[in-house]
């Protein structure tokens, strides 16, 4: 596994791995890492389990290993409510995030539909500075192109190095 090194990595609210200068090398690894299998991820949830503050994070990594990706919609409905193009556009604007903030809130609480922006999740862990970093990535529709919200949502042991689940 290929080892990125970075003086520090430029970050948005929620982990969010923002498209800078900075970011060219780690963003261009996550397109050439493959996804976690559900098996690694399951590797991982099990071992976020193990402590009390990384409980909520164990349990959204083995829920994400059982989805199917055709299910995520339905499990994932903090996701698919979103519309990516304006929930990326505002936060790497100006808007504020009382708007984002508004939107996850419906999407909770009210049952919005799922957006057409949003396709699939996908996890991929990558050594950063020795630092091993679990990256959540969302890929959503922009017109007729895919891109990608990635985000750091955990550090972690490499998967192929813990116990079986």
């Amino acid at each position: 596994m290929r080892q990125s090194n970075h003086g520090h990595i430029d970050l948005g609210d929620g982990g969010f791995i923002l498209n800078t200068e900075a970011n060219e090398q780690l963003l261009r690894q996550l397109r050439e890492t493959p996804p976690l299998s559900p098996a690694q991820l399951l590797k991982l949830a099990k071992s976020y389990k193990v402590f009390p503050t990384q409980v909520s994070l164990g349990n959204h990594i083995a829920l994400l290993a059982l989805t199917k990706p055709d299910m995520q919609k339905d499990v994932f409905p903090e996701y698919a409510g979103i519309d990516w193009n304006d929930f990326i556009e505002d936060v790497l604007g100006d808007a504020g995030h009382d708007e984002n903030t508004e939107q996850v809130a419906q999407v909770l609480f009210n049952k919005a539909e799922p957006t057409k922006s949003f396709i699939q999740l996908s996890a991929r862990w990558i050594r950063v500075s020795g630092i091993g970093l679990l990256i959540e990535t969302v890929d959503y529709k922009e017109n007729a192109s895919v891109k990608h919200a990635d985000f750091v949502v955990g550090v972690s042991s490499n998967p192929a190095k813990l116990p079986d689940a």
